[in-house]
């Protein structure tokens, strides 16, 4: 087990490889099992710190400075982080691949992907917040992902969400291109009434986050081939969060911006 009180950095080219061998079940799907003596365990302690998205995540890949990178591999863990903090963070990383890892409470995200491309096969989410997140990007730094054969069941709010806009970056990336195809997105029902298989944000951009501006995005995904039963809600398309209240320095008033879906 190998504990950590900051972010593990990936900024380069990287394969990242544990030992953990998933067992996989009849219909092909990972388990969260692994056999027994290949565990390699990595958490995260309180000590993560906060950013703009929350608290600091396990794994980051990407640069701050807003330069790609391509070719990152993360693949055989175990993953545990904290109730606020995301488990595997991919800004602006083209080339990516996430394959055979086990995500597990605590934790926020399992995985957020954000103006990134790439693979994730072969996981299992489960116990967290939301399994994993795929947000847009732009020309420089495509969103076209891959997400196959994994299992994210039994998690507080979904198993997948699909976000036309590039989260937390001052880029303004309004495009993701998506593959669902073959996995296992069930039971998530912790927040009756919010709680989903998939769900798909036309356009999230949190008011005073970078980006805040930004008034379009666009999210072409195929789904197909996925189990998706004894969710509150098995699919969910909305604008993302077209109202609610939010803090001002005259205090929480209702977003005053406007959504629609074509």
């Amino acid at each position: 087990m190998y504990r950590f009180d900051h972010s593990l950095l990936i900024e380069r080219p990287l394969e990242l490889r544990g030992s953990s061998v998933p067992v996989f079940g009849p219909d092909g799907l990972p388990t969260g099992v692994v056999v027994p003596g290949t565990e390699t365990r990595l958490v995260g302690t309180d000590s993560l710190g906060p950013d703009s998205l929350g608290s600091d995540p396990l794994i980051s890949a990407g640069r701050t400075d807003g330069v790609v990178i391509s070719g990152v591999t993360i693949s055989g863990f175990i993953l545990s982080a904290t109730t606020a903090s995301n488990e595997v963070l991919l800004t602006r990383v083209q080339n990516y691949s996430i394959r055979n890892n086990v995500f597990l409470a605590p934790g926020n995200f399992g995985m957020h992907s954000i103006a990134s491309s790439g693979v994730v096969t072969g996981n299992f989410f489960s116990g967290i917040s939301t399994g994993a997140i795929f947000s847009g990007g732009y020309a420089a730094s495509p969103s076209s992902v891959v997400f196959q054969g994994n299992r994210a069941v039994n998690n507080v709010l979904g198993g997948v969400l699909l976000n036309g806009a590039s989260l937390g970056i001052p880029e303004l990336g309004d495009q993701l291109l998506a593959n669902v195809q073959n996995n296992d997105l069930s039971a998530n029902i912790a927040v009756p009434g919010f709680s989903f298989g998939i769900r798909i944000f036309t356009l999230r951009r949190d008011i005073g986050l970078p980006g805040d501006t930004q008034s379009e995005g666009h999210v072409h995904a195929s789904v197909t081939g996925n189990r998706i039963v004894g969710n509150e809600m098995g699919f969910s398309i909305d604008a993302g969060f077209p109202y609610r209240k939010v803090q001002t320095p005259r205090g929480p008033v209702c977003d005053a911006r406007l959504f629609g879906i074509d």
